[in-house]
Order: structure tokens, then C-alpha cells, then sequence
């Protein structure tokens, strides 16, 4: 499903440059469950955001299935992502001038479905946020938001799932709700990438990719 050959990622600034990702090969299978582990600063949410199209590459190639990720245009970029890819992002990105459920319904505003009530309420339910559906994201604690965010991406309901840290905001309690919420969504067929630094995650996946310094060990 997803090939990376050779990827370079390099990040110029004034008078230095940063080398995030060096020489990275890497095959993810369909209906995969992976983590990303590695120190801080070592090039995992770098490689989540290539892969997610977030971001661009400075050497090598990426594949989606056939698709030439690597040489799509930013406008070809936004279509591929909107299509095959939903965002659990570390800091949440939720707009705050929306309520939980403006929120939630923003990706099926995207592909304009039309009956949304029933979706939302059920995502809602399934990440235990059904009496915040109402409120906004500067009334909810960390954990919150965190569970606000994941609802949005099954709602998103794409064949590919790119979460960074989805249970670092989350006690032990809500970690593990959380991530058997994950393990459902992948039965259903969907490929996941976690990056994490929680061993309890990554250890719930069936592969556990280590990144340090930009390179794959």
C-alpha cells in the first residue's frame, strides 16, 4: 500500500540545515497496524506527515498503492489527502470557533452528506463524548479534545489513519478505551500508523518501526 524509497527530508533554515529524514525505505501492507517509535526531535512526526502528505520530500519517492505521492501538485496533494487520509494531529487541531459537533461534522461537509445527525452522534458515542457535543473546544480538558479529535477521524472514515500520539493527553483508563477504539476501526479493514512513545501502544500493533536521528534501525 504504501512505498517510501530513499527518502530525504531536509529543512533549510538561516545559515543551517536540518536533515529530518535520511536515506528512509519503508513498505506498509494494507490493513497494517504500525507504530512509529523514537526519541524526541528523531523524525517520526516528520515520516507521519510525509505519509500523510502533509508534507513534502526533498529526495526519494513515495507510492500510495500506484499513485506518485512524491510528484502530485499541491492541488492534487489536497485531493489525496481529502480522499484517502484522516489526521489524529498531537495538538488536536480542532477550530475553536465551531462547537464539538461543528467540529465533527466537517468531513462529511466535505464529501456533502447530507443525513450527518445519526453519524455524529454515533462517533460521539463510541469515544464517550456524547454530552459535549454542545461545548467548544476552550471548555474541554486536554483528554477531551484528544477523544474529539479521533471521533473526527472515524467520522472521516478514510482508508488510511495517521495518528500522532492519540493517547499521550489520555490516562491509563482512557488510553486503553481509546486504543481498543483503534483496534476496532482496523478490523474493519482500515491501515493505521501510531506514532507514540507509550510501549503499551506500540504494543498493541502488529509492526514496530523505530526511527533514530532520521534513519530507520
Amino acid at each position: 500500500m504504501i512505498r517510501l524509497s530513499h527518502i530525504e527530508k531536509t529543512y533549510f533554515g538561516k545559515g543551517n540545515e536540518t536533515h529530518a529524514l535520511k536515506n528512509v525505505n519503508l513498505k506498509i501492507q494494507d490493513n497494517e497496524l504500525c507504530a512509529i517509535m523514537g526519541a524526541s526531535g528523531s523524525g517520526k512526526s516528520t515520516l507521519l506527515h510525509i505519509i500523510g502528505a502533509m508534507d513534502d520530500v526533498t529526495g526519494g519517492s513515495y507510492l500510495y498503492n500506484d499513485i506518485p505521492v512524491s510528484k502530485l501538485s499541491k492541488k492534487d496533494l489536497h485531493g489525496f489527502r481529502k480522499k484517502y487520509v484522516s489526521f489524529v494531529f498531537q495538538n488536536f487541531a480542532l477550530i475553536e470557533r465551531y462547537s464539538v459537533y461543528e467540529n465533527l461534522e466537517v468531513p462529511l461537509l466535505a464529501r456533502s452528506v447530507k443525513k450527518r445527525k445519526h453519524i455524529i452522534e454515533d462517533a460521539a458515542e463510541r469515544v464517550g463524548i456524547s454530552d459535549l457535543l454542545r461545548k467548544y473546544p476552550s471548555e474541554l480538558s486536554g483528554g477531551q479534545q484528544q477523544r474529539c479529535a479521533i471521533a473526527r477521524a472515524l467520522i472521516a472514515d478514510t482508508e488510511l489513519l495517521l495518528c500522532d500520539e492519540p493517547t499521550g493527553a489520555l490516562d491509563s483508563e482512557n488510553s486503553i478505551k481509546i486504543m481498543d477504539e483503534i483496534a476496532k476501526i482496523h478490523r474493519t479493514g482500515k491501515t493505521i500508523i501510531i506514532v507514540t512513545h507509550d510501549d503499551e501502544v506500540a504494543h498493541r500493533c502488529d509492526r514496530i518501526i523505530r526511527i533514530t536521528d532520521g534513519c530507520i534501525l
